[in-house]
């Protein structure tokens, strides 16, 4: 929280000289501390947030280019092959968190032709549109990431 008021203190200060770091810097500090002794602010928390960051930003971009693909596989089922094979996918959450299998369950449920329908113990019942998306299913490639930041958490 310190690092992102700091940040938030220098993008709408609009300058970045000595004066203005030394500045932010102790203002900073300071409400990172009150909030601290208040027991408002654990530190520990924001270095894991830290310790998530790069995994949690790799993430993103490879969820947001999976669903440009996805997105162009279905205008080509839709405009040119003009054919589906909808089936029910079942498979088992490799994620040990809930959080993590929330976090599997909306990846599969933004990419365009996949959908999660239930989540019972642990088990994904995910409805798929075509062959190659329930090939993708197979290798997920979002889990990595997820347990990589489980595993930071």
């Amino acid at each position: 929280m310190m690092i992102l008021l700091y940040v938030t203190w220098l993008i709408f200060h609009g300058r970045i000289t000595w004066d203005v770091l030394l500045t932010g810097g102790v203002v900073c500090g300071s409400i990172g501390f009150l909030l601290t002794r208040m027991k408002l602010y654990k530190f520990s928390t924001e270095l894991t947030v830290l310790k998530v960051l790069p995994h949690a930003v790799i993430y993103l971009i490879l969820l947001f280019w999976d669903v440009v693909k996805a997105n162009f596989h279905m205008i080509y089922l839709v405009l040119i092959k003009h054919e589906v094979e909808p089936s029910l996918v079942y498979f088992k959450s490799p994620v040990s968190t809930k959080t993590g299998t929330v976090a599997v369950a909306n990846s599969i449920t933004l990419t365009p032709g996949t959908l999660t329908v239930d989540i019972k113990d642990d088990e994904f019942c995910v409805h798929v549109i075509d062959k190659p998306s329930k090939e993708g299913l197979r290798n997920l490639w979002t889990v990595k990431h997820i347990q990589e930041m489980e595993g930071n958490a």
